[in-house]
C-alpha cells in the first residue's frame, strides 16, 4: 500500500494512536494518509514480524462504502504482481473494518517526478506500470482510477500501482452513475465521462495521460473545474506536438490516447513492447539522460506523501520482493499480439515463429499430511504456484478456481482424468509433509495424454517462517518446472540419444565444465547434430560458449567467432527463451555494450520472471555499478530460486568486504565453502584478494595453502599465481613480465580487463602507484565496469586524489551510466 510520506502522530480522528496494539497483532506506528473511505496506518505485524499498511474504513455504517471496501479486497487479491501492492488480510475489530497490505516505502509518482528524473528512468517506470496493468487485465480486472497518487515508486526503482477500491472485473457492468462519476476527472477516459462501460482500454487512456505528464510535466487538458476538465476530452484530441515528446514516443501516446477505445492499443503488454522499442531508439540517439523540465505541476489531485527509503539485508523477504515482487494470479493468454509500429516504421517485437505452441497447464491442490494448524499451506501453495507459472510466456495456466475443487486429502483423484476434464496438456501435482519444524514438498509433472511422469523433485525447508518459506518454495518449484517445460514443449525431441546428450550438457554447464569431449559445448553440439531445431540446445550452446571463452583452454578454437555465431543463431531461432537473452547479455558485457546487456537481461526476466540465472547476471552487473544494492537484491533472489547458483554468495561476500564488514564477509564465505567444494578455487581467490586489500598476509597464506600446487586445472593454477607476488619481495620487472604473459594468453577482453584489475591490486599492495595506474588505465580502456571496486578497494585509497585516477574513474563511471540509462 502507501508509504506515509507525511507521517502524522494524530491518530485520534479514527481512534487509533501510535503505540496502540490493534486487533491483538498490529502495533500502530503512525497515521500515513487519509482518503474518502478511511485511514491508512503504518503498523508492525507482531505475528510475522513485518511492517504492513493497515487500512481502516471510517464509515462502516455506509453500505455502499462497505461494499467498495469488500470489492477492494477481492480484486486486490486477484491482482498479484510486483508492480501492484499486495493485499494480505481482511478483518474486523471493535466494529471497525480493516485490511492489511504490503507497505511500499516510496514516493508517489508526482513526488518522484519532482526529483526531475532522467528520461530513461521515467520510461523504465512507465514500462513497469504497463506490466502491472497487464497483470490486472489478465485477471479480468480494470482499475478505473489510475492516477499518480495511486502509483508509488520505491527508492530502488520499483513502481507499484495501489488502490483498486473502485476497480471492477471486465464482466461486471457499471450500474447507472448519473451525476456520480467514478474515477478522477483529470485521468478519466472519454467513455468513463459519458457513463459507458469501462474496459482495459480505459486504463490505457489513463496511463497515456500519466505518460504525457511524465514526459512534459503537465496534463494535456486544463479547465476551471473538475466537470469541465472531464468534458474536455470528449471534443478535443491530445496535442502530441509538445517539444518534450520525442518522435519515438509519439506513436506510443497516440495508441493510448485515442478518443475511440477501439483505436487504442489492444493490451498493456503491447504498449510495454512499444515503450521498450522507443526506449532503445532513444538510447541510440543519446536522449535518455535528459531530465524532466519543470512544467505546470499543479495539484490536480490531493493527498500526496513524501518518500520513506527502505533497505534490505540478505534473508529479508522484502529484499527479494523488491527484486521480483508478487505475481499475477491469472490465466495467461498467449494469443497472437498486434504489432505496433514505432516512429521509424519498424514493428515492435512479436512472437517468433520459432516459438512452440503454448502448453496448457494446471496445478492441482497439493495433498497435505501434517498437523491441522498448517493445513492452509496447501491452499496457499496452489495460488502462489499458479500465480508464478502464469507469468511464464508460452504457458496457458488454468486458474486456481478451476482446480481448487479437485482437492482430495485421501488421494483418490486421477490427475490424467482431471487433465482431460479441464482441457490441459500437463498437470502439476504433489504432496506437502510437515513433521515438527521440518517441511518437505514433493512436486511432479504429469503428461495428460500418456499418463507418464515427466519430472519430479523434492524440496525441503524449515517452518520457522511459513510465509517466507511459501514464497521461496513456490519460486523454486516454478523455476524448476519452467526449465523442464522448455524441453517437454519441443515435440520433436524423441531421439533418446539426443535427450541423453542434452541432459549431459545441462549437467556439465551447471558444473562449469565447458571444454573437452564431455563438456557442455561438445554435448550441445551433439544434440543439434541430431535435432537441429531444438531451441533449448541452441540457447544452451550460446550460453556455454560464452563461459567457454572466458575459461582458459588449450583447444585451437576461435572462441570469439564461434560465440558470435551461436549468439546470432539463438537470437534468430530461440529469442523466446530466457537463456538466449542471458547469453546475449553476457556477450554484450564482454563487448562493453552495457546498455544492451541491461536491456536483454530485463527482457529475460519479462520472459521468465523466475529465471534464476537472469537474476544472477543482472545482480552481478548491478552490484559492480554505482547502485550495488539493486544488484544485491537480485543476487539474493537468484540464490533463493536456485541454490546451485552458489557463487551468488561469493558476490555478496565481496560486497561486504569492500565495505569493511569482514565479519559479514567471513560468514558468507563460510556458508559458501560448507555448501559446495566446486567454488574452492574462486573462493580462495576472494580470500587472497581480501587479504591483500587489508594487508593480511596470514589470510593470503592460508588461502594459498588451501589450493593444490600440483593441480592440473588451469583455473586453479592461474588463481594460485595471484598470491606469490604479494608474499615475496617486490620485483617490478619480473611482475610486469608475468602480467604481459597473462594478457597474451587470452583474447577475451573481459578476462583481460579482470586480469588487469588483479595486477593493479598486486602492484598497489607494494605501493607502486605508477604501475597501478597503468593497470587501471588498461582495464578502463577495455571493459572495466566495476565502479564499486574502484570506489571502495582500500588498496586504491592513496590514489584517489591523483588526476589520472579521477580520469580513469570518469571513464568507468561513464560506462556504468549506460546500464542505468537503459
Amino acid at each position: 500500500m502507501v508509504s506515509g510520506g507525511r507521517d502524522s502522530n494524530d491518530g485520534q480522528s479514527s481512534g487509533l494512536r501510535p503505540g496502540e496494539r490493534f486487533a491483538g497483532r498490529y502495533q500502530i506506528e503512525a497515521l500515513v494518509g487519509r482518503g474518502g473511505m478511511g485511514s491508512v496506518y503504518r503498523a508492525h505485524d507482531l505475528e510475522v514480524g513485518e511492517r504492513v499498511a493497515l487500512k481502516t474504513l471510517d464509515i462502516a455504517d455506509n453500505p455502499d462504502a462497505l461494499e467498495r471496501f469488500r470489492r477492494e479486497v477481492r480484486l486486490a487479491r486477484r491482482v498479484t504482481h510486483r508492480n501492484a501492492a499486495r493485499t494480505y488480510d481482511l478483518g474486523e475489530h471493535r466494529g471497525l473494518r480493516y485490511l492489511t497490505m504490503e507497505f511500499v516505502e516510496g514516493a508517489s509518482l508526482r513526488q518522484w517526478l519532482r526529483q526531475r528524473p532522467s528520461l530513461g528512468a521515467r520510461l523504465e517506470i512507465a514500462e513497469q506500470l504497463c506490466q502491472g496493468l497487464a497483470a490486472a487485465h489478465a485477471a479480468e480486472v480494470v482499475h478505473r482510477d489510475l492516477k499518480p497518487s495511486n502509483i508509488l515508486v520505491e527508492a530502488r526503482g520499483r513502481a507499484v500501482i495501489t488502490d483498486f477500491g473502485i476497480a471492477r472485473t471486465n464482466t461486471e457492468r457499471t450500474i447507472g452513475q448519473t451525476g456520480n462519476l467514478l474515477g478522477t476527472p483529470a485521468y478519466m477516459a472519454p467513455e468513463q465521462v459519458e457513463g459507458r462501460q469501462s474496459t482495459a482500454r480505459s486504463d490505457l487512456y489513463a496511463f497515456g495521460l500519466i505518460l504525457y505528464e511524465m514526459l512534459t510535466g503537465a496534463l494535456p487538458f486544463t479547465a476551471d473545474n473538475p466537470f469541465a476538465l472531464a468534458m474536455a476530452r470528449l471534443t478535443r484530441d491530445v496535442d502530441l506536438e509538445h517539444p518534450a515528446i520525442l518522435a519515438p514516443l509519439a506513436p506510443v501516446l497516440a495508441v493510448c490516447l485515442a478518443r475511440d477505445p477501439d483505436a487504442r492499443a489492444s493490451s498493456a503488454d503491447e504498449v510495454a513492447r512499444a515503450l521498450a522499442s522507443a526506449r532503445q531508439a532513444l538510447a541510440e540517439l543519446g536522449a535518455l539522460a535528459s531530465v524532466l523540465e519543470r512544467g505546470d505541476e499543479g495539484d490536480s489531485e490531493l493527498g500526496e506523501g513524501e518518500p520513506d527509503e527502505g533497505d534490505s539485508e540478505f534473508g529479508d523477504t522484502q529484499a527479494t520482493r523488491a527484486a521480483l515482487g508478487s505475481t499475477s494470479l491469472s490465466v495467461h493468454q498467449s494469443g497472437p499480439q498486434t504489432e505496433l509500429a514505432t516512429a521509424f516504421g519498424t514493428p515492435a517485437p512479436a512472437t517468433t515463429t520459432a516459438q512452440r505452441a503454448p502448453k496448457a497447464l494446471a496445478v492441482l491442490p497439493f495433498r497435505y499430511r501434517g498437523p491441522s494448524e498448517h493445513d492452509y499451506f496447501a491452499d496457499a501453495m496452489l495460488e502462489e504456484l499458479t500465480d508464478l507459472l502464469s507469468m511464464t510466456r508460452g504457458l496457458e495456466v488454468r486458474g486456481s478456481g478451476t482446480t481448487g475443487r479437485y482437492a482430495d486429502p485421501a488421494g483418490a483423484r486421477d490427475p490424467q482424468t482431471i487433465g482431460e476434464e479441464i482441457g490441459v496438456d500437463v498437470i502439476v501435482d504433489g504432496t506437502i509433509q510437515v513433521g515438527g519444524p521440518r517441511l518437505r514438498i514433493a512436486a511432479r509433472l504429469l503428461d495428460v495424454s500418456s499418463g507418464f511422469q515427466l519430472w519430479s523433485e523434492r524440496f525441503d525447508g524449515q517452518l520457522t517462517d511459513v510465509f517466507e518459506l511459501q514464497d521461496r518454495m513456490c519460486k523454486r518449484i516454478a523455476e524448476a518446472l519452467r526449465v523442464e517445460l522448455e524441453v517437454i514443449s519441443h515435440q520433436g525431441l524423441r531421439d533418446p540419444e539426443a535427450l541423453e546428450h542434452y541432459m549431459r550438457a545441462r549437467q556439465a554447464k551447471l558444473r562449469w565444465r565447458m571444454h573437452g569431449p564431455d563438456g557442455a559445448v561438445a554435448s550441445y553440439r551433439a544434440v543439434l547434430e541430431r535435432v537441429p531445431d531444438f531451441a533449448p540446445a541452441i540457447a544452451g550452446l550460446a550460453f556455454s560458449l560464452i563461459r567457454a571463452g572466458f575459461l582458459p583452454s588449450h583447444e585451437p578454437i576461435d572462441w570469439e567467432r564461434e560465440t558470435a555465431e551461436a549468439i546470432e543463431r539463438a537470437l534468430k531461432e530461440a529469442p523466446h527463451l530466457a537463456e538466449t537473452q542471458v547469453a546475449a547479455a553476457s556477450w554484450s558485457i564482454q563487448n562493453a555494450d552495457f546498455r544492451d546487456a541491461a536491456l536483454k537481461l530485463r527482457e529475460a526476466l519479462r520472459i521468465a520472471p523466475t529465471c534464476a540465472i537472469a537474476h544472477e547476471y543482472l545482480g552481478r552487473l548491478q552490484i559492480e555499478g554505482p547502485k550495488p544494492e539493486r544488484g544485491r537484491a537480485h543476487l539474493e533472489l537468484a540464490y533463493e530460486l536456485d541454490p546451485a547458483l552458489d557463487w551468488c554468495l561469493g558476490d555478496l561476500a565481496r560486497y561486504r568486504a569492500l565495505r569493511g564488514d569482514l565479519d559479514g564477509y567471513d560468514a558468507l564465505m563460510a556458508r559458501l565453502f560448507t555448501t559446495t567444494e566446486r567454488q574452492l578455487a574462486p573462493g580462495m581467490l576472494h580470500e587472497m584478494r581480501v587479504g591483500a586489500w587489508y594487508r593480511d598476509r596470514g589470510r593470503i597464506e592460508r588461502a594459498l595453502d588451501a589450493l593444490d600446487p600440483n593441480s592440473d586445472d588451469r583455473m586453479t593454477q592461474m588463481i594460485r599465481g595471484y598470491a606469490p607476488p604479494l608474499l615475496r619481495p617486490y620485483d617490478p620487472q619480473a611482475l610486469a613480465a608475468e602480467h604481459e604473459l597473462l594478457q597474451q594468453a587470452s583474447a577475451n577482453s573481459r578476462l583481460r580487463s579482470y586480469l588487469a584489475q588483479l595486477a593493479a591490486e598486486q602492484t598497489a599492495f607494494h605501493r607502486d602507484a605508477e604501475a597501478t595506474l597503468g593497470h587501471l588505465r588498461r582495464a578502463a580502456d577495455m571493459v572495466l565496469s566495476d565502479i564499486d571496486w574502484l570506489d571502495h578497494c582500500p588498496l586504491l585509497d592513496p590514489l584517489r586524489d591523483d588526476p589520472r585516477f579521477r580520469a580513469i574513474r570518469a571513464t568507468v563511471y561513464g560506462r556504468c551510466k549506460l546500464i542505468w540509462a537503459s
